[in-house]
This record gives C-alpha cells, sequence and structure tokens, in this order.
C-alpha cells in the first residue's frame, strides 16, 4: 500500500518549508534511477534490478537521504509483490551517513543532541548548489526535520549488503577515502555467495589517488555472487 511510505508526505512538506532545498531538488538537480525486472528461466523468479547515482556534494548529507528515500518508493511502485530486489549504486554516502542508516535501520530521526543523527540534518536550511548563496560555516540551529521512515517489513522487504564485510573503501583522492558504493538485496530472498576483494589502499592511492594508471575509475568496482535462499524448481 504506498500510504505505508508516509514519509514522502514529510519530505514534500519540507520543499515548502525551504525555499532552497525546493530549488535544488525540483528544479537544479537530475534524479536517476534506473529499473529493469529480470525472470530467471525455468522458475519464474523475478527479480527487481536498479542502479542509481546519488548527488555526491560533502554537505548534502539529507538530500541524499531524501533521493534514497524516493528511489526506494519507485522500487516498490515497479516490482511485483514477489519481485526479489537488488540495489546497487554510487551512493556517495558512507556507512554512518543517513541514507546507509536508512538501508541498515529503516529510520532516521531528527536531530536529539543526543546521537550523530544530527548531522544527516546539518545543512538542511543553508546549503546550496550555488556557491554565492553557500556560506561554508553556516549550519542549521533548532533544526525541525523529519523522522524519515520506511514501510514496515512486511510491506517492503529489509535489504542487506551483498558484502558481508562492507570494503574499507571504494573511492579514493587526495586527503579522502570512504565507502561510498554498495549492492544491497532482499535479506529474506537471496544468499550472499562471494564478493571481489577491493584493491589494497596502496594501490587506491598510487598517483595520488583515482582514477590512476591502474584503476581507470574514481570508484571500485563491486561484483557478487548471489544464491535465492528458496531452492528453485528445474524444468
Amino acid at each position: 500500500c504506498r500510504k505505508q511510505w508516509g514519509s514522502m508526505k514529510d519530505i514534500l512538506n519540507l520543499f515548502e518549508k525551504h525555499e532552497r532545498l525546493n530549488k535544488l531538488m525540483c528544479q537544479r538537480l537530475g534524479h536517476m534511477l534506473q529499473t529493469v525486472e529480470l525472470t530467471h528461466i525455468g522458475s519464474g523468479k523475478r527479480i527487481l534490478l536498479a542502479n542509481t547515482h546519488l548527488f555526491f556534494h560533502p554537505k548534502a548529507s539529507h538530500v541524499r537521504l531524501m533521493q534514497l528515500y524516493a528511489c526506494l518508493y519507485q522500487i516498490d511502485i515497479e516490482r511485483s509483490d514477489t519481485s526479489a530486489i537488488v540495489l546497487c549504486g554510487d551512493l556517495n554516502s558512507s556507512p554512518l551517513s543517513g541514507a546507509a542508516r536508512l538501508l541498515w535501520h529503516r529510520t532516521v530521526r531528527p536531530p536529539d543532541g543526543e546521537s550523530d543523527q544530527g548531522t544527516t540534518w546539518k545543512y538542511l536550511c543553508t546549503f546550496s548548489i550555488d556557491s554565492h548563496e553557500d556560506n561554508l560555516d553556516a549550519v542549521c540551529n533548532n533544526i525541525e526535520a523529519p523522522t524519515i521512515r520506511l514501510p514496515d517489513k512486511a510491506l517492503f522487504p529489509s535489504l542487506v549488503s551483498a558484502y558481508q564485510v562492507l570494503p574499507d573503501c571504494t573511492h579514493f583522492i587526495h586527503n579522502f577515502a570512504a565507502t561510498l558504493d554498495y549492492i544491497m538485496v532482499s535479506e529474506n530472498e537471496f544468499e550472499p555467495l562471494a564478493w571481489a576483494e577491493v584493491p589494497p589502499i596502496e594501490i587506491l592511492s598510487k598517483d595520488s589517488g583515482m582514477p590512476s594508471e591502474v584503476l581507470p575509475s574514481d570508484h571500485v568496482s563491486l561484483v557478487c555472487d548471489l544464491a535465492f535462499r528458496t531452492k528453485l524448481k528445474e524444468t
């Protein structure tokens, strides 16, 4: 039931309250989610495969949280009730970010002064994509932000990392290294069997960072083997 995605209304209310946010999300940014539904030959099992690339700016954690929520909402619209989910992409979000918290814990609460969740909304009312409007030192005081919450697990499945141990780093440039890329799969549908190792930091940092002579991209490719948790019927 789409009504269970109640945080979408809260996000739209934020747009009405914050002019800069509304301009950024509705006029300036492009939002991309690629999806395709695959059918396993023989069993007829369906897989909704999705890929996205979230906004990059280091002060836009709140933007990425809302982008990711919208991606998951759209995936729920497009998938059939029995589809397994694979979500891949450059989320530009560390494992401690609000976007990652939404994936792992299903809920991102407003700042309470007692946790790190306030960092997600730190620049909610001050960030602008236009550099001449953006004060690098300006942060929000007395932030009024909603709780962003996924629907109950019975309505939208939990997603887990296909890498049972997250890589130490998937992106390295001068003075910055972080895990920003993920493969997330339906916990109740898939069992991760194996995953490709990420090159060590000595390789990633070669030539001062990525891309380099040995790494043609600024992000590491993630590769994994998955198996369905339930045995498929053979034809």
